[in-house]
């Protein structure tokens, strides 16, 4: 889905995601899907890949749902991650800060 990963651990070689009209297209149509048939919403299967806040060369990639990412993680994407700008994830991440706002049970903080 337009997800090209690059191998390598320099900041270079962080993964690009480029989504065509088709592409935006497949991502809302496999939500709808989803949402039909088991009762999910995005927020139940859409993953983010992080490194975390410190990584090093050592660090592996670890996959977080976006219902299990803290308010804190999702702020810190829409300010750092430029190249999801007007992407479907910029948009569900927004739409879940404001579904945490609206339902404060939703929102999950920083444990450090």
């Amino acid at each position: 889905m337009g997800i090209k990963y690059l191998k390598g651990n320099t900041e270079k070689d962080l993964i690009k995601i480029n989504f065509s009209w088709k592409e935006y297209f497949i991502f809302y149509k496999e939500a709808v899907r989803r949402y039909i048939k088991h009762g999910e919403s995005i927020r139940d299967w859409m993953q983010w890949g992080t490194y975390g806040k410190n990584p090093d060369m050592f660090t592996r990639i670890k996959i977080v749902l976006l219902k299990n990412m803290s308010d804190e993680h999702i702020e810190a994407i829409l300010k750092t991650q430029y190249h999801i700008k007007g992407k479907p994830q910029e948009r569900e991440f927004k739409k879940e800060l404001k579904r945490r706002k609206k339902n404060p049970n939703l929102s999950l903080k920083e444990t450090h």
